[in-house]
C-alpha cells in the first residue's frame, strides 16, 4: 500500500473532489444530513469527508494508509469530521452495533481486499449500520476490464500531475502498475500492489448472503442504469 504514501501529497491533484460523489450519496438520505452518522471507509485524503460533514453530518473517516490520514487532519479534521488511521476489515468502529446511518466506501477501495476479506467487511459494515441504515461503494467495471483485459487505464493528467496507470494479469488478480510525475518537482515515482477484482454479480451474491436488502447496481455517480458495459 506505499503507493498511497507516495501520492498522498498530490492525491486531490489526481482525484479532486467529485460533486457528483457527494451527492449520490447525500440523495441516499433525502438530501437530510443533520444528525446523521455516516462512516467514510477508504476516505483518504478526506475532502468527501469534510463535505458531508459541512453540511450537517457527523462523519468518521477511516484510511489504511498512515499519510493519507495525516493530511486529512490537518487538512479537514473539526468537531464533525474526524479521521482514523486503519484497517478496514479491523476498524474498532464495527464493535459498536447499529451506529451508522449510512457507510461509504468510494475510490476502488474494495478490490484491495481478497474475496474471503471483502465478504468479512460487508458483513462488518452491515452490523454497523442502523436498521435502515445504507451501505455505498464505488469500483471499477471489472465485468468489462476483465472481459476486455484492459492493459491501461485513462491517463490522468492536468498541470500538475501526470498519473499512469497499467494492469498486469496474474491469475485472478491483477498488478496495479503506477507511474506518478510531479510537473512542479519533476519528481518521478512508481509503485506496484495487487488487485483482488471482483465481478457485479459476485458482488451481489456475498451482499445478500450477508444481508443486504434492496441491491442496485449504478455506471455512474449520475444512477445511470448498469448495463456490464
Amino acid at each position: 500500500m506505499k503507493t498511497y504514501s507516495l501520492i498522498a501529497s498530490l492525491y486531490e491533484k489526481i482525484f479532486p473532489f467529485k460533486p457528483m460523489q457527494y451527492k449520490f450519496a447525500s440523495q441516499s438520505l433525502n438530501d437530510d444530513l443533520k444528525e446523521k452518522r455516516i462512516l467514510d471507509v477508504g476516505c483518504a485524503t478526506g475532502a468527501l469527508s469534510y463535505e458531508l460533514s459541512k453540511n450537517g453530518a457527523t462523519v468518521t473517516g477511516i484510511d489504511f494508509d498512515e499519510e493519507m490520514i495525516s493530511i486529512a487532519k490537518e487538512r479537514y479534521e473539526s468537531d464533525t469530521c474526524v479521521f482514523y488511521h486503519m484497517n478496514m476489515l479491523k476498524s474498532s468502529f464495527y464493535e459498536a452495533k447499529a451506529t451508522f446511518d449510512l457507510a461509504t466506501c468510494f475510490g476502488n477501495t474494495l478490490v484491495h481486499v481478497n474475496d474471503s476479506d471483502k465478504s468479512i467487511f460487508f458483513e462488518n459494515i452491515y452490523n454497523s449500520l442502523k436498521e435502515d441504515g445504507i451501505f455505498q461503494f464505488q469500483i471499477l467495471n471489472y465485468d468489462k476490464i476483465l472481459r476486455e483485459k484492459t492493459s491501461f487505464l485513462p491517463i490522468i493528467e492536468n498541470e500538475y500531475i501526470s498519473f499512469i496507470r497499467e494492469y498486469e494479469y496474474n491469475l485472478n488478480m491483477i498488478d496495479f502498475h503506477t507511474k506518478l510525475f510531479d510537473k512542479k518537482s519533476g519528481k518521478k515515482t512508481s509503485s506496484c500492489h495487487t488487485l483482488f477484482p471482483i465481478k457485479s454479480e459476485a458482488l451481489v451474491m456475498l451482499l445478500k448472503r450477508v444481508g443486504f436488502t434492496d441491491i442496485s447496481l449504478f455506471a455512474s455517480y449520475k444512477r445511470d442504469e448498469f448495463d456490464g458495459e
